[in-house]
């Protein structure tokens, strides 16, 4: 049995509506953080949903500010299940200038990780303080501004308490 036009214009014209429907843009109007994000969302549409999920990839978790832009993913075209598959904001993009196979992590604060194409890691607090809960284990040499751990060492080892005897533990 073969199909009229009609039945296939309407075939046509519903599958174009799920194709359509399947992704969105719109922009967070709220996040709601519990066993899994979600976000309140007003797509370009009109649309707001509350309640949409946003997935986070394992190990990583953010907090998109209000007014950040999403696209969403709705799958099959239903819109009564999608998931934010993006998130970004305007005014907190893109403030590293990348190299090939480089990666950045950044907050709106302005601090930042940058995984450098050379293997190095960069870490700039915007506060001016690293914290580290627990131990700091280096395998190679720490330095600032003044000079190495190692030159501290040695000027601490070399000295002398007016003129008499060198310091009783070394510093190795």
């Amino acid at each position: 049995m073969a199909l009229s036009q009609n039945e296939l214009d309407q075939i046509s014209k519903l599958i174009a509506n799920r194709l359509r429907n399947m992704f969105a843009r719109g922009e967070v109007k709220k996040i709601t953080k519990g066993k899994t994000t979600k976000a309140k969302v007003e797509f370009l549409s009109g649309e707001i949903f509350d309640g949409i999920e946003m997935p986070q990839q394992f190990g990583h978790q953010s907090h998109p500010p209000v007014g950040s832009e999403v696209i969403a993913l709705f799958l099959g075209g239903n819109r009564d299940h999608g998931s934010i598959i993006a998130t970004f904001n305007k005014s907190h993009t893109q403030q590293e200038e990348l190299e090939e196979g480089e990666t950045a992590m950044f907050d709106r604060s302005g601090s930042k990780v940058v995984i450098k194409a050379d293997g190095s890691i960069s870490i700039t607090p915007s506060g001016g303080t690293v914290q580290i809960n627990g131990n700091l284990v280096v395998t190679q040499d720490i330095s600032d501004q003044k000079g190495s751990m190692q030159e501290i060492r040695d000027i601490y080892n070399s000295h002398t308490h007016d003129g008499g005897s060198a310091p009783d533990n070394e510093m190795t």
